[in-house]
C-alpha cells in the first residue's frame, strides 16, 4: 500500500511540474517579477511588411478582353489620366447600364451574361450585379478589383497602382467615400475613420438612398472576396460564402460559418502581387479568340 501511495504522489508531482512548465512556456504564468517571460521584437512594428495569408484568384485581362471590346470600354475611360479617374469613369458607366431590380432568377456573376439578361428583361440586378460588372470592367484594364461585402450590401475595392493603395467604389449608389481632404477611402479606412469620429463625405453626383450616417455604419461589417475570377473560374451562388474573409476584431466571430475570418486586415490591403498582369490588347487575344464560335463573334 505504501508503494502504491508513493507512486501516485510522485506521478501527481510530475504532472504538476509538467503543467507548470507548459504554462510558463506558453506565457500563461509568471512566477515572480524577477523572472518574467519576455518575447523580444526584432523589427519595429511599423517596418513589418505583412503578406496576406489567403490565396486570391483573379480573372485578369485576357478572359475579360471580349467584354471590354463588346462594351467599348476603351471609349468609356477615354483619356483618363490616373487609375482613380479611370475607376470613376467605369463606376459611373456601370451604374448607368440598368436600374435596380430584383435578380430573379439570379444571373451568373459574369458581366456579359448579367448585362444581356437584364437588358433582355429576363431578370433584374441589384448591388451584387453592379459589383460583378464593375469588378470585371476594372480587371479588363489590368486593374485588380474585388467584391466587398458590408452590412446587407456589396461594394467594390480596386487597387490604385499610381497611389499604391486600395479604394472603395459603390456602383449601386454611384459614389466613393472621402475624408475631409477629399481623399477617397477603402472599406477598412471608412470603418476606422468612423470610429475615430472623423468627418466623412461622399463624392458628387451620388445616388445614396439613406442618411450618410447610416450608410457608413454598414462598414462595421466587412468581408473581402478573395475569389474574383467569375469568368475564368466560375462558381455557383451557393459558393460565395466560401470566398469571403470577414475582418473581425479579436472578440468577434465570423458572421457566417462557411466564411473565413481574420483579425489582421493589413495583409489583405497590401499590393496584390498575385494579380495576373499581362499586355492584352483592347481586342480579344489570339489564344482567346480561338475558343469563340462563329455565333459568339
Amino acid at each position: 500500500m505504501l508503494l502504491v501511495a508513493t507512486i501516485i504522489v510522485a506521478g501527481c508531482v510530475g504532472v504538476y511540474r509538467y503543467k507548470s512548465l507548459r504554462r510558463r512556456q506558453m506565457g500563461l504564468e509568471v512566477n515572480s517579477p524577477s523572472d518574467p517571460i519576455h518575447v523580444p521584437l526584432w523589427v519595429p512594428p511599423a517596418q513589418v511588411r505583412h503578406k496576406t495569408r489567403f490565396a486570391c484568384l483573379w480573372d485578369g485581362q485576357a478572359p475579360l478582353a471580349r467584354f471590354r471590346q463588346s462594351e467599348n470600354l476603351d471609349a468609356v475611360v477615354g483619356d483618363a489620366a490616373s487609375d482613380e479617374e479611370r475607376a470613376r469613369k467605369l463606376l459611373h458607366w456601370t451604374r448607368a447600364q440598368f436600374e435596380p431590380g430584383r435578380p430573379d432568377p439570379y444571373p451568373p456573376p459574369d458581366a456579359m451574361t448579367t448585362l444581356s439578361e437584364i437588358r433582355a428583361g429576363r431578370t433584374g440586378g441589384f448591388c451584387a450585379q453592379y459589383a460583378f460588372v464593375l469588378v470585371q470592367a476594372l480587371q479588363s484594364f489590368g486593374r485588380p478589383a474585388r467584391v466587398v461585402t458590408i452590412e446587407n450590401h456589396e461594394v467594390v475595392e480596386t487597387w490604385l497602382a499610381d497611389q499604391a493603395r486600395w479604394t472603395m467604389l459603390d456602383p449601386l449608389f454611384d459614389l466613393q467615400v472621402i475624408d475631409q481632404d477629399g481623399r477617397s477611402l477603402s472599406a477598412i479606412e471608412i470603418r476606422n475613420a468612423r470610429h475615430a469620429g472623423a468627418t466623412l463625405a461622399v463624392t458628387a453626383g451620388d445616388r445614396l438612398a439613406e442618411p450618410l450616417r447610416r450608410y457608413v455604419a454598414r462598414y462595421d461589417r466587412i468581408a473581402l472576396w478573395i475569389r474574383n475570377a467569375f469568368v475564368s473560374a466560375p462558381v455557383n451562388f451557393t459558393d460565395f460564402d466560401r470566398y469571403r474573409v470577414w475582418l473581425v476584431r479579436s472578440n468577434e466571430l465570423s458572421p457566417s460559418p462557411e466564411s473565413l475570418s481574420t483579425t489582421h486586415p493589413e495583409g489583405l490591403y497590401g499590393s496584390p502581387n498575385d494579380f495576373p498582369h499581362g499586355n492584352a490588347p483592347s481586342g480579344a487575344p489570339v489564344e482567346f479568340q480561338r475558343t469563340l464560335t462563329s455565333d459568339d463573334k
